[in-house]
């Protein structure tokens, strides 16, 4: 993982709550700091995909508060994940179509994210 990316999302959000202190206005730090962060998930993702990882054991976490996810398969999850990000990107830029609007995979592409959000707080807790 970029060790840059990593620490210019760190010195953001310290920015960010230094200024928020001080009274300014912080959205577009934080617009900015919400794409670093996007960007690292991705990589962090992306690693994970390379690695062809199948944990020895069973990882659970909630994928959302009412979908329990149990894997070992983890890069194939994170592969199927970024492979919908993509698809979401792409489906946005064209505006969607009928009930698939552009907010729509929008919503659905932070969904994906969250996922990988949560398998990875999953690993890290389970030290995988």
């Amino acid at each position: 993982m970029n060790r840059t990316l990593t620490q210019n999302i760190n010195r953001g959000r310290e920015a960010i709550d230094l200024a928020r202190h001080q009274g300014h206005d912080t959205a577009q730090w934080e617009l900015s700091l919400a794409e670093l962060e996007r960007q690292e998930m991705l990589a962090w993702a992306s690693e994970l995909a390379d690695q062809k990882l199948i944990l020895a054991t069973e990882i659970c976490f909630a994928e959302t508060p009412l979908r329990p996810i149990t894997i070992t398969e983890v890069s194939k999850y994170a592969v199927a994940h970024l492979m919908f990000i993509a698809k979401s990107s792409l489906e946005q830029q064209a505006g969607g179509w009928h009930i698939w609007t552009s907010e729509w995979w929008t919503q659905q592409e932070h969904a994906a994210l969250d996922s990988l959000s949560a398998l990875r707080k999953a690993m890290e807790i389970s030290g995988t």
